[in-house]
């Protein structure tokens, strides 16, 4: 993001450029590739929970991508266990109604280069530490725990 050209990979590099065509950096941008506003998805939510309204509108804020691939599982209330998952739930067509700066799809031909650059977008002196509980009361750490111990 600095200029740097050889700075990632090739894969990388194509799927940085997917993601800012695709319109993913309308919401996740600048150095911690998140704008960290309130923004209503249409998430579903997940059978064994009670609903979360989020900020009372059903909007939640935008996470940072930065160490992305390790911070399973995704959206709000960790309905989706891959970074792939998370793909399929925006190549679905996700209601635009819902907030104006949604991207209309994610092609799936490009998801591949997109994890590519994800993986890219991480710190080696990344947080593997598992608090005790988080604000959402959602179990912590959730399917992310073996992939912390890497």
């Amino acid at each position: 993001m600095a200029g740097d050209d050889g700075a990632i990979s090739h894969d990388a590099k194509r799927g940085l450029l997917a993601f800012v065509s695709d319109g993913c950096s309308n919401c996740h941008f600048g150095p911690m590739f998140a704008d960290f506003e309130l923004h209503r998805l249409g998430v579903a939510d997940l059978p064994v929970a009670a609903h979360d309204r989020g900020d009372g509108t059903e909007r939640f804020r935008t996470p940072s991508l930065r160490n992305v691939t390790r911070t399973a599982p995704y959206m709000h209330n960790g309905s989706l266990a891959t970074v792939a998952d998370v793909l399929v739930f925006y190549d679905q067509k996700p209601d635009t109604s819902l907030d104006p700066k949604l991207p209309e799809r994610f092609p799936q031909r490009e998801v591949e280069d997109f994890l590519a650059f994800f993986g890219s977008i991480r710190d080696g002196d990344f947080d593997r530490m598992i608090p005790a509980r988080v604000p959402s009361g959602l179990p912590p750490g959730g399917g992310a725990r073996a992939d912390l111990r890497r």
